[in-house]
């Protein structure tokens, strides 16, 4: 009988050991401080006043995409943790081309490449929710070298990964993260969308959340960063869900008497069609006319058909890092030249240090 107790308290150790996890879910200021200092390496415009990474040490950094999209991977020295981690925009004019490829894309479909090559994607469930034309694109370079990597991670016994990116690369760690974890849905996986733009629609963004609930996706903002505020965003009568006040409105203003009935009518047309007069104009700029540069920059690449929406959301549970007096007199800007001034790692660093760390 001692026996079978001492065999049964082993297999419950060992399992036990099996199952631990490393990452855990809510904002731990620490583990972003560390993603902070390995975004910085990652950038091309690395900061001398930040130190090193502590805890990671990179393994591999991909060659640059035709948008010169760059992804690294790095590997924690405490832990069985791996880091996907996407650089930002760069200074080439691919980079900032592939930002103002702003029309949207249904969040789930195919890209197609002229060599015959072609990107079949699933970023949600819903069926209104799009996504950022351009960012896709950008994340479609990188699959399938990403893909290898984590089978190979996987295989070697690594189940556990953050994912991040500062800026663009924020942008994109969003699509990243919900490919990754709708193509291995086994793995545990962590997201620190750092300064980052919004990556697509309120269908998009519910969708997101709801795959990372319970505190694992985070979108860290620097209150006075505009870069989150972008892209553009316009609401039209169909970015609302099917039930909603407005779906009959016109049903409703035909049953009132005349005078009342031409006024709401007039009043109706002015707001719905102005708005949906602005996301066509959007569409066609940032989608097809960028898109012709799009395909200069990559000749393989062509037109996609593009969804009837330009209704970008905030994504992912907020972080706001709030600007105290100290940090305003030290990143103060009175001619308003240096537009990234709130938007640097050091920016994000000195607020963490302020509200979180107290360093």
């Amino acid at each position: 009988m001692r026996i079978y107790s001492t065999l049964l308290l082993i297999l419950t150790i060992s399992l036990k050991g099996a199952a631990q996890q490393y990452l855990k879910p809510d904002f731990d200021a620490e583990e972003y401080y560390e993603v902070c200092l390995v975004n910085n390496i990652i950038s091309g415009f690395e900061q001398p006043s930040i130190p090193p990474p502590a805890e990671f040490q990179m393994i591999y950094k991909s060659s640059p995409s035709p948008l010169d999209n760059v992804w690294s991977y790095w590997k924690s020295n405490k832990r069985p943790v791996g880091m996907i981690v996407i650089r930002g925009t760069s200074g080439k004019g691919e980079s900032w081309l592939e930002n103002f490829y702003a029309a949207m894309i249904p969040a789930t479909g195919q890209l197609d490449f002229i060599d015959g090559k072609k990107f079949n994607y699933q970023l949600a469930d819903r069926p209104d929710a799009a996504v950022h034309v351009g960012w896709t694109l950008g994340f479609s370079y990188m699959k399938d070298s990403l893909d290898l990597l984590i089978k190979a991670e996987m295989a070697a016994g690594i189940n556990e990964f953050i994912v991040t990116g500062h800026s663009q690369g924020g942008a994109i760690a969003y699509i990243l993260a919900t490919w990754l974890k709708r193509a291995y849905p086994g793995l545990t996986v962590k997201v620190y969308c750092s300064a980052a733009p919004k990556p697509g629609n309120t269908g998009f963004a519910y969708d997101f959340e709801f795959l990372f609930r319970g505190g694992w996706a985070f979108n860290i903002v620097n209150e006075l960063d505009w870069v989150p505020e972008v892209p553009f965003s316009i609401q039209t009568m169909q970015d609302f869900n099917k039930v909603n006040p407005f779906a009959n409105l016109r049903g409703v203003i035909k049953k009132q008497k005349v005078p009342v009935r031409w006024a709401l009518k007039k009043y109706y047309n002015d707001l719905a069609k102005s708005s949906e007069k602005a996301q066509r104009k959007f569409q066609k700029r940032l989608g097809k006319t960028i898109g012709k540069f799009i395909i200069k920059a990559d000749p393989n690449a062509t037109l996609p058909v593009f969804a009837t929406s330009h209704q970008y959301a905030r994504t992912g549970q907020p972080v706001v890092l709030k600007a105290t007096e100290e940090y305003n007199s030290k990143y103060l800007d009175e001619n308003g030249k240096k537009i990234f001034v709130h938007h640097s790692i050091v920016a994000y660093m000195d607020l963490l240090k302020y509200w979180y760390l107290k360093k």
